[in-house]
């Protein structure tokens, strides 16, 4: 009845930092990192104005969930979930593109996952995500609509106990099965938020402990900035991103890497 619920390659060896990290933080509730960058956004505007003129939407948020996973390639060690005291590695490269949906007044955040993200085209990235995303606005996605029926009337100390158990199970266990009532692996490798609708240049996004997922990033508003180049001030159209990560996982030379495969992928998403 029961299956894997992630598909991994096995323990990693874990170096002493690696073990003194996890032995300090001993849950994903604790262990934030903030940091935040400015990107340059015009390859990207460039991009979005050659889908625009085939008659689709792309979002900055679809392109920067490629560009992650892009970065998260150069230091794979970091597509990881911690497991009783240990690292074990996806297998694939998978980002959660978080969907909002206003019901009566109120806000219900879900999302889409896109698995091996990393292999996958911008309009296929886009397509999966707008296939869920009409799912869930219309009530017609059966994971978001049974989930949010089975919570519904159980009190938040409950509900805080059944996710943690479900965490527990899934991920510390690495068992699934439909008898739980939610997706198998739904939330990935990293996940991708945007903050810019709301008119947010900055905005920092928690860490969700029951989905094991150790980074979360958050896009800004793209705007006009002087910047220097060559020694002269010129203006760019900038893209800001805030990113939470679990210092578990990862230190300056992952963040490092994960940032110059993400910046990469970014000059030329082409």
């Amino acid at each position: 009845m029961f299956k894997k619920h992630i598909d991994f390659q096995g323990p990693a060896p874990l170096n002493v930092w690696r073990k003194v990290a996890i032995g300090t933080w001993s849950t994903t509730k604790d262990p934030s990192i903030y940091g935040f960058v400015d990107l340059d956004a015009t390859a990207v505007l460039e991009k979005i104005e050659e889908y625009k003129k085939r008659g689709i939407r792309l979002t900055p948020t679809v392109v920067l969930a490629k560009a992650i996973a892009h970065g998260i390639e150069r230091y794979p060690a970091f597509n990881s979930i911690l497991r009783l005291g240990k690292l074990y590695q996806r297998k694939t490269i998978d980002v959660f593109l978080q969907v909002s949906v206003v019901e009566n007044g109120e806000e219900n955040l879900s999302g889409a996952v896109v698995r091996e993200a990393n292999h996958k085209s911008l309009e296929t990235i886009l397509q999966e995500l707008q296939e869920k995303a009409k799912r869930i606005r219309t009530n017609e996605d059966p994971e978001f609509k049974g989930i949010k029926t089975r919570l519904k009337h159980i009190p938040s100390f409950v509900i805080a106990r059944i996710l943690d158990a479900v965490s527990f199970i899934t991920h510390t266990l690495n068992l699934w099965s439909p008898a739980l009532g939610t997706p198998r692996d739904p939330f990935g490798s990293a996940m991708v938020t945007s903050v810019g609708g709301m008119g947010l240049e900055y905005g920092f996004a928690p860490l969700v402990p029951y989905s094991r997922c150790p980074m979360v990033l958050a896009i800004g508003k793209i705007s006009d900035r002087p910047v220097v180049e060559n020694g002269q001030i010129v203006i760019k159209p900038m893209l800001p991103v805030s990113v939470t990560l679990d210092h578990r996982l990862i230190d300056g030379y992952g963040c490092s890497r994960i940032l110059e495969g993400l910046k990469d992928y970014l000059k030329n998403p082409h």
